[in-house]
């Protein structure tokens, strides 16, 4: 995909996108990939204690990672919105410990919080191949990673979502790696 000139004209296009019917046809089974993909690589076996979250309709759904998660004994965390920020909730199963919350995302309900992930996986509108992440506009992931440098941070996305360079600034946090159905990006520790 080509380089474009603004946030904003990424993310129209990146809708754009979403909406084409091709797309949506194998939206469950990219996911699939991606999920068996996660749960093989080396950061999901090293980890103990993971964020996830919940997709929305145009995210990569990674419920199969967290229900791996619950059956390899790790601490799974989902994040929550209060205020201008997410905090990461403990969760024992995504059916009972879940409600809907901001931008009807299902949200923990339980009150365990810990500052002490060893991973996280972070949904973005696009990616580009140094791992810089595009979000919805809010901050939320940003502000949230900020807090926590050495935390291994992960982008999910569909392989579409992926451009060559997107404009960053200082309060941008980049991912560690990138996770597509075609790809596995690394950023330059240089």
């Amino acid at each position: 995909m080509e380089n474009y000139r603004s946030k904003k004209m990424l993310r129209k296009k990146i809708r754009e996108l979403f909406a084409l019917d091709s797309f949506l046809e194998n939206i469950e089974s990219n996911s699939k990939i991606i999920s068996g993909k996660i749960v093989e690589s080396f950061f999901y076996k090293n980890s103990s204690l993971l964020m996830g979250y919940m997709a929305l309709n145009d995210e990569v759904d990674i419920r199969a990672v967290l229900l791996k998660a619950f059956d390899d004994e790790k601490k799974v965390f989902l994040p929550k919105c209060e205020g201008d920020g997410i905090v990461g909730y403990s969760v024992g199963d995504l059916k009972e410990s879940l409600s809907l919350g901001y931008m009807g995302i299902l949200e923990p309900v339980t009150h365990e919080t810990v500052d002490d992930f060893d991973l996280v996986f972070v949904p973005g509108r696009a990616f580009d191949v140094s791992c810089n992440r595009l979000g919805r506009g809010k901050g939320f992931y940003d502000r949230f990673l900020a807090k926590k440098p050495s935390l291994c941070k992960v982008g999910v996305a569909f392989d579409f979502q992926i451009v060559n360079r997107i404009e960053t600034t200082k309060n941008d946090v980049f991912m560690d790696y990138v996770i597509t159905e075609k790809r596995i990006l690394i950023r330059n520790k240089n």
